[in-house]
């Protein structure tokens, strides 16, 4: 299980939110190319969660920020992030 401090600002991180799996799961049925949604940067660290700034076509950690539990974010490594 990840913790607090296991991370910092500016990792580079991926989030095992099984909403957005699923969702490029359906892309992936239609035919579609799906890109990772799940992909982003530790902006911010409190307590019980971690400030997530997801890529986006503008670069990394430029989309959407969203908090996610310890437990559901891993450091995303060369080998890139999990489908």
């Amino acid at each position: 299980m990840s913790t607090q401090d296991e991370f910092k600002p500016g990792d580079r991180v991926y989030v095992t939110d099984p909403g957005l799996a699923e969702l490029r799961a359906i892309m992936r049925s239609f035919g579609e190319v799906a890109k990772p949604n799940h992909v982003g940067t530790v902006d911010e660290i409190d307590e019980d969660h971690i400030e997530i700034w997801f890529d986006n076509e503008d670069g990394p950690g430029m989309g959407q920020g969203a908090p996610y539990p310890f437990n559901e974010v891993r450091h995303l490594t060369d080998k890139g992030p999990m489908p």
